[in-house]
């Protein structure tokens, strides 16, 4: 908690008893957390093709990370539980590096399948121009790609999820110097 200054008994606020002036949230937090976002980014990008125990630490870690500023961001239930299973997730993703790495593929591989199928009936049930069943064909072949390479579509999930980690760190650093500006508001010791 970041202290202000200390009000002896009797301040203009007509309160008993000694008083501080702090701020609601501490600003300095959101910047760490925004800091190591943006410092897990540049490693997924940089190290896409990093073996799937490091790929497994960095997505644990952005998860962690989320999962705290989940947990600063909102107050209550919602903010307390949503961080609370990103944090868990986090460190289960840390723990099964394996398994993470082969969930990670294999909903990405049948979630490009399922949507491009989706994609082709919906085509064919508008009139099957190649214009319209294209982007669907090239999804389907992305998604028997994913799963019969899954080292290849990894790299492309590290690379996009850095990119999104990315801006969710430099999203949480602007929040932590707008958070910096608030005024101070005055509460008992």
């Amino acid at each position: 908690m970041s202290q202000g200054p200390i009000f002896p008994a009797g301040d203009p606020s007509g309160m008993p008893g000694p008083r501080i002036a702090v701020r609601q949230v501490s600003w300095w937090i959101f910047l760490v957390v925004g800091i190591l976002c943006c410092l897990t980014a540049v490693g997924l990008m940089a190290f896409p093709w990093a073996p799937v125990n490091l790929l497994a630490f960095i997505i644990g870690a952005s998860f962690i990370a989320s999962g705290a500023s989940a947990f600063l961001l909102q107050r209550g239930p919602a903010g307390t539980i949503g961080g609370l299973l990103l944090v868990v997730g986090g460190v289960l993703s840390i723990v099964f590096a394996q398994f993470t790495s082969a969930v990670i593929v294999n909903i990405l591989g049948f979630g490009l399948l399922f949507m491009g199928a989706l994609g082709l009936l919906i085509a064919v049930r508008a009139g099957g121009s190649a214009v319209v069943l294209l982007p669907s064909i090239v999804t389907i072949a992305a998604g028997v790609v994913t799963l019969v390479w899954p080292t290849v579509a990894l790299t492309v999930v590290a690379v996009f999820i850095g990119l999104v980690l990315f801006a969710i760190g430099v999203f949480t650093i602007v929040q932590a110097f707008a958070l910096r500006k608030q005024p101070l508001t005055i509460t008992s010791i």
